[in-house]
């Protein structure tokens, strides 16, 4: 149902009571309600008799739902693109963002709520003249300023209608863990295919298939919607597996991305050729440990994360990041913050 909506040939639909299933799913988890106006795509406009007449109703509410997000999305994005054409600023769009309106249809997004956008560190100055009333600053870490210092993002709401929050980056995740040539990454993005604003640019398919692996290594995610995602570009766009393999070994992202290879490939039937999996298939030993430590994310109410789920992400980090002691700075950084900020394990880091 999804693989049809997100680009590939539709399949057969699965057996009444797998499909009974995947619905309950949608309706029960929070990670996978977002993928509903997918599926109701994906069933066509006569579905079978097994989808109860309440599953057909939420699932067309859900994509009702999606689409006015998007639209307010949208909204948004236009009004920074003209705004950053002026100011010669780039903005690279990320995650559903960058997805909706090409990969994924624009009656079916992939649903969310935010915005994901990356500007050059260089750019952060110029951040109030690009949303002076267009967005306004969100407390980012209340309360905790050494915290907030350490974050890689700071958080927005539009003005607009839907006040769409917003997330600026400037890193795709905590410089220390990967050696993410950001410079390069800006080369290689080109503005969107949809949206028809030259400075809303989209990541080279290999680049945004290295941001899907990390972010869903960092939120110790072994299914989610980062694996569609990465299934649907995969079956969309072409990919340049010797460079995507030698740029993930160069930012010593190989171990993540081949954790979400796998997933997109043995689980979703994305094409991955054999040889690019065995070229970044980490040992035996660290296989082992990410199955042991991955599966279950992070809770979804933060604030009761404690010691265990530091630990657990401490052990990921280190087996899969780019080194054991960039993980170690990090957790180092990130206890000392909270010391200072006076809250040592009320909330993980974002």
């Amino acid at each position: 149902m999804v693989a049809g909506a997100a680009g590939r040939e539709r399949p057969p639909l699965p057996e009444p009571s797998a499909l009974t299933a995947a619905i309950g799913l949608l309706r029960s988890s929070a990670e996978w309600r977002v993928l509903a106006p997918l599926v109701a795509r994906g069933l066509g406009a006569d579905p079978p008799a097994s989808v109860t007449g309440a599953d057909r109703n939420w699932l067309q509410a859900e994509t009702r739902h999606a689409v006015a997000l998007a639209l307010a999305r949208r909204a948004l994005l236009a009004r920074l693109g003209e705004r950053a054409a002026a100011l010669d600023l780039p903005l690279v769009l990320l995650k559903g963002a960058a997805l909706n309106g090409w990969i994924y249809p624009d009656d079916a997004p992939r649903g969310g709520v935010d915005i994901d956008l990356l500007i050059r560190p260089v750019d952060r100055p110029r951040l109030p003249a690009l949303l002076d009333g267009l967005a306004l600053a969100q407390p980012h870490f209340p309360g905790r300023p050494h915290l907030a210092r350490l974050a890689f993002e700071r958080c927005y709401v539009g003005t607009g209608a839907g006040a769409t929050p917003l997330d600026i980056h400037w890193a795709l995740t905590y410089p220390a863990l990967y050696r993410i040539d950001g410079d390069g990454l800006f080369r290689r993005a080109r503005p969107h295919p949809r949206l028809h604003r030259p400075a809303l640019r989209v990541p080279a398919a290999g680049d945004m298939l290295l941001h899907l692996a990390v972010h869903a290594l960092y939120d110790l995610k072994a299914w989610g919607r980062h694996d569609l995602d990465a299934a649907a570009l995969l079956w969309r766009l072409p990919v340049d597996w010797p460079i995507l393999v030698a740029r993930a070994q160069s930012w010593g992202a190989g171990a993540a991305l081949y954790l979400l290879l796998c997933r997109a490939h043995a689980g979703l039937g994305a094409p991955v050729p054999d040889e690019v999996l065995s070229a970044l298939r980490p040992g035996a030993p660290r296989r082992l440990l990410g199955r042991v430590l991955l599966g279950r994310p992070l809770d979804a109410d933060r604030a009761r994360v404690g010691p265990s789920e530091r630990l657990r992400q401490l052990g990921v980090q280190f087996a899969f990041a780019a080194g054991p002691l960039a993980a170690l700075h990090l957790q180092g950084c990130y206890l000392a913050a909270r010391a200072r900020d006076g809250r040592p394990w009320s909330r993980p880091a974002p």
